[in-house]
């Protein structure tokens, strides 16, 4: 692996915490439920941008 790839990995995982800690609160409500769930996928996506599917 190159040290290109791992400092971005270590950027996104950054983001990935963000958004998880920043969906938990949203999909405990009903109003917020459709925010907290696109709070995951975009987590999903931070962890592995490339090749992933998001349902």
């Amino acid at each position: 692996m190159s040290w290109q790839f791992i400092m971005v990995y270590l950027r996104r995982s950054g983001e990935r915490l963000k958004l998880v800690s920043g969906g938990l609160p949203l999909v405990r409500h009903d109003c917020g439920d459709p925010v907290g769930t696109q709070c995951f996928k975009l987590a999903k996506l931070a962890l592995m941008p490339f090749g992933a599917e998001v349902y």
